[in-house]
């Protein structure tokens, strides 16, 4: 949730305002009463008390950080600013970074003052501890992050591949017509994949969890010129085997003739699509196209009409969903805010992002 303009808004000053920190611990209650009020969570009071758990404190790479903000000491809460702890690398350096979420503001108070001094005060908390701030805000809250100022603004690009063409087809002729043209496309589209993969090198396979092979997969990414939220098997699991709410497998890419992984995507399928949440490799190219083809032959066994994925960063990565037909659908953008004193570890890394880098 963002705070958007409303015409019926309390007009005051940033100084009528009380930005205040909350205790991730005690004050569970407190956030889901707010949330709620203010038309943000999901439609079950339960499921946001896990998801909150499950974001704020039993994180492995830290509890999170909360804020409210109210108009004066005896006030209810009328905001909340969350700050997500997030183990990040600069050139193979690890430091804490913060990702801002649940970013909400009473209905009656969202004008740009006490969003502003919300999001201001609540970040001054955080960088006393973390290296940098990020976020990928909803396009209303895109003007507070920029007013703010954001050192770095990212692109995360999400491409996307039809796997069955009634999708479109459907959409464009009668369905008498689309039927028989979707099916002739589909087996022609499947016959393509598998001849690419005749002498493909290249296994894959689902698997449940993540064992120690993901923590040596991570240890053989190079990080010298990355900057990189750390992705350990410890990370994995909480991120995406512990998040309540979702259902996650993750398919994995090995050599014919070894057990080490060199690829894994972290899937999602929602209705019918399939969402690769987290991607990595040490692949090259060719074994990261097979990857993707393997992937999306697999996707068509689930039932999935689309196969798509967001990320920044990996050139690899760009170079195969291009030479295997997925193409870039839309973008979201990222704010980073990195002190002052911080700047000088940033200059010239490439960042590296996906889903997993944020709460959802």
């Amino acid at each position: 949730m963002i705070p958007g303009t409303n015409t019926g808004a309390v007009s005051a000053s940033a100084g009528a305002y009380q930005v205040y920190a909350g205790v991730a611990a005690e004050d569970c209650a407190k956030a889901i009463e707010l949330w709620r009020d203010c038309g943000f969570g999901s439609s079950s009071a339960e499921r946001d008390v896990a998801r909150y758990r499950w974001f704020y404190q039993v994180n492995p790479q830290g509890e999170g950080q909360i804020n409210f903000m109210r108009q004066d000491a005896s006030g209810p809460p009328l905001g909340f600013l969350g700050v997500g702890c997030r183990r990040w690398l600069l050139r193979g350096e690890s430091v804490f970074a913060g990702v801002l979420v649940d970013f909400v503001v009473h209905p009656q108070h969202r004008s740009a003052s006490p969003a502003l001094q919300l999001q201001r005060q609540g970040r001054e908390r955080a960088t006393a501890t973390m290296t940098f701030l990020y976020g990928l805000p909803h396009t209303k809250a895109i003007p507070i992050f920029k007013r703010l100022g954001a050192q770095y603004e990212l692109a995360l690009v999400r491409y996307a591949r039809v796997l069955r063409a009634a999708v479109y087809l459907r959409r464009l002729m009668p369905q008498w017509l689309a039927r028989p043209l979707a099916a002739a496309s589909d087996v022609l589209d499947v016959a393509s994949m598998k001849l690419r993969l005749v002498f493909s090198r290249n296994r894959g396979a689902w698997h449940d969890g993540f064992d120690a092979r993901f923590d040596e997969l991570w240890q053989q990414v190079d990080k010298s010129s990355r900057s990189i939220g750390v992705r350990s098997r410890e990370f994995l699991q909480w991120r995406f085997g512990a998040q309540p709410g979702h259902q996650y497998r993750t398919f994995v890419i090995r050599h014919r003739d070894r057990d080490a992984l060199h690829t894994y995507f972290v899937c999602e399928l929602i209705g019918d699509q399939l969402i690769v949440k987290d991607f990595l490799s040490i692949g090259t190219r060719a074994d990261v196209r097979d990857g993707l083809l393997l992937l999306c032959l697999q996707s068509i066994k689930l039932g999935a009409a689309i196969v798509s994925i967001q990320a920044c960063g990996d050139a690899v990565l760009a170079a195969a969903l291009r030479s295997v037909q997925f193409i870039e659908r839309d973008r979201r953008w990222l704010y980073a805010s990195v002190p002052e004193a911080a700047r000088g570890s940033f200059e010239g890394l490439a960042w590296y992002l996906t889903q997993a880098d944020e709460d959802i």
